[in-house]
């Protein structure tokens, strides 16, 4: 739905969270009042005004987060019947896969001077064998940002454009 145009995604999430607060401030504030006995028609018309709202914005805020509620009733269904659950999001995993794999080994893989690219970027590598966790450590940076540094600067030195057509063709 939102993947066009990402800033009115956000200002709609926002405003929905905004909203929700100003509702459930209103629905407390007017259930007290009901509390200390003051039952005016005001106060009531709010009170069902504010749960109406309420309600229509549980269902709007539920049909942008569709796809989390299905991935939970997913994992829910999962757990009641035994089966394993992955709890980490993909980023953790990425992150706890690279954090025991050495420089020299990124180098291999990517056929590309990893420690040389990351020592341009002002991340020091000690050495080929230190392992991506530690450099993380040492230079007091993220691991996904260790990784997308070295992801541009090994691609932007390759020549994407021009790969073998035979390869490419196949």
């Amino acid at each position: 739905m939102f993947e066009k145009n990402i800033v009115f995604e956000v200002v709609l999430k926002y405003v929905i969270l905004v909203l929700l607060f100003i509702v459930l401030t209103i629905l407390l504030v007017s259930g007290i009042m009901f509390l200390q006995g003051n039952f005016t028609e005001t106060n009531m018309n709010l009170h069902m005004v504010s749960g109406a709202t309420l309600v229509v914005l549980a269902i709007v805020h539920s049909y942008i987060k569709r796809k989390k509620i299905k991935k939970l009733t997913h994992e829910l269904k999962n757990i009641i019947n035994g089966v394993p659950v992955q709890m980490d999001c993909n980023t953790t995993r990425f992150i706890n896969a690279l954090k025991d794999v050495s420089v020299s080994e990124l180098s291999s893989q990517f056929n590309a001077d990893a420690a040389k690219i990351l020592n341009e970027s002002d991340i020091k590598v000690k050495s080929g064998s230190e392992k991506l966790g530690q450099v993380c450590k040492n230079n007091d940076e993220k691991m996904f940002y260790v990784f997308v540094v070295l992801m541009e600067g090994i691609f932007s030195k390759k020549d994407v454009i021009n790969l073998d057509k035979e390869r490419v063709c196949k």
